[in-house]
């Protein structure tokens, strides 16, 4: 089982009474099976303070913050960042402002849309070395949709660094 703070997010180890993060006690944390959904916990636990009120209190004895229903909502488990995602989203942000886009599909191994992108750096490097000049509208127009690949290739690849599914395989 994992506690899992309520203010910051982080992870409480199961041998600390209290997030190392930012100071919250653990009795507050939300309780997590090894699956990531949230345990039952008692109703009568107060959210906000961790005091321990009769069952079907509307608000808690010790603080007055009203003591709502548990909700199963989906919890976000945050993870470390291996090696190879920094290098991708390090190879997605910065060759790109240069106009070299699709390296950091390369490094998550989704070579179709990295090469995708190749073409179209090579594509784009040559148009500008040959034909656009640095003035007037159509070197705008070049501008914006450069800017626009850009943030699209580099968005994808922190999508498939951020959002793994269940089975820890990179999503689509």
């Amino acid at each position: 089982m994992k506690y899992i703070c309520r203010e910051c997010g982080q992870e409480i180890p199961d041998d600390a009474e209290f997030c190392y993060s930012c100071g919250a006690l653990k009795k507050t944390a939300m309780a997590i099976d090894d699956t990531g959904v949230p345990v039952n916990e008692k109703s009568g636990v107060c959210p906000h303070c961790g005091f321990e009120n009769k069952e079907g209190d509307a608000f808690c004895a010790s603080c007055g913050k009203p003591i709502a229903p548990m909700m199963t909502a989906q919890v976000m488990i945050q993870r470390k960042l291996t090696t190879r995602d920094k290098i991708a989203i390090g190879l997605a942000v910065v060759p790109g402002i240069f106009s070299v886009f699709g390296l950091g599909h390369l490094v998550m191994k989704k070579y179709s849309r990295a090469f995708l992108y190749m073409a179209i750096s090579a594509i784009w490097i040559y148009l500008y070395l040959f034909y656009i000049r640095t003035t007037g509208s159509m070197f705008f127009l070049w501008l914006m949709f450069e800017f626009f690949i850009y943030f699209r290739q580099s968005m994808e690849v922190i999508g498939l660094v951020y959002f793994k599914g269940p089975d820890n395989k990179r999503g689509p």
